[in-house]
């Protein structure tokens, strides 16, 4: 199977997998399959710290969802200009539902759309892999990643889950990485700054991958 083959199949089946969770509990944290709104928002604050807003930059939210990080970021009161993407057409279709779109702020489900950005952040999509084998899941991951970093200008922003606290806890449809390993793996591939921020209280890591301005 070829690798877009591959990619084309595993987005397809993560995208069916958020649609049905977004039809079973709507436009909340578990429409996109977070425990609760207050985990949900941690995240976002651990993938948005260090942005300076002062220019107005450009944000890619790959795997937006149904525009959670949108309101999040209106909330907030900062400026910037936004592009959330998604392979789940329904979300997409959610987002703009509730979010709406605007001069500074779009939603897009085709990845051709997507241009880059001055940060890339990504939240969550690396962890359901349902019943993608390891080695299958780790290659699309690694292979993200490398697409994601092309994409970011200045920033590139993700979480993943570090390995179970005991084996017995693991899940065969979660995906688990070590974050030294990540971290490595993001230097040697994308180059710049790798910082990896742990123990903020959810059961996961967040690595940024930093480069000097353009």
């Amino acid at each position: 199977m070829s690798t877009f083959v591959a990619r084309r199949s595993i987005e397809a089946a993560v995208a069916g997998y958020y649609s049905r969770a977004l039809a079973l509990h709507g436009t909340t944290h578990r429409g996109v399959d977070w425990t609760s709104r207050d985990a949900q928002e941690l995240r976002f604050a651990m993938l948005l710290d260090g942005i300076d807003w002062s220019a107005k930059p450009t944000l890619l939210d790959y795997g937006c969802g149904w525009g959670a990080l949108a309101g999040h970021l209106d909330r907030l009161g900062v400026a910037c200009r936004y592009v959330g993407y998604d392979v789940a057409p329904r979300m997409i279709d959610a987002a703009r539902g509730v979010c709406g779109e605007r001069a500074d702020r779009r939603f897009a489900s085709d990845p051709r759309e997507l241009e880059p950005a001055d940060h890339v952040v990504a939240s969550g999509v690396f962890n359901v892999k349902l019943d993608v084998a390891p080695d299958a899941w780790t290659r699309y991951v690694e292979d993200t990643i490398a697409t994601l970093g092309a994409m970011s200008l200045q920033r590139l922003a993700f979480n993943m889950m570090p390995p179970a606290s005991s084996p017995e806890l693991a899940r065969d449809d979660l995906h688990y990485a070590d974050p030294g390993a990540v971290a490595r793996h993001c230097r040697a591939a994308l180059g710049g700054t790798v910082a990896l921020r742990e123990g903020y209280g959810l059961w996961e890591f967040t690595v940024v991958v930093s480069r000097e301005a353009p």
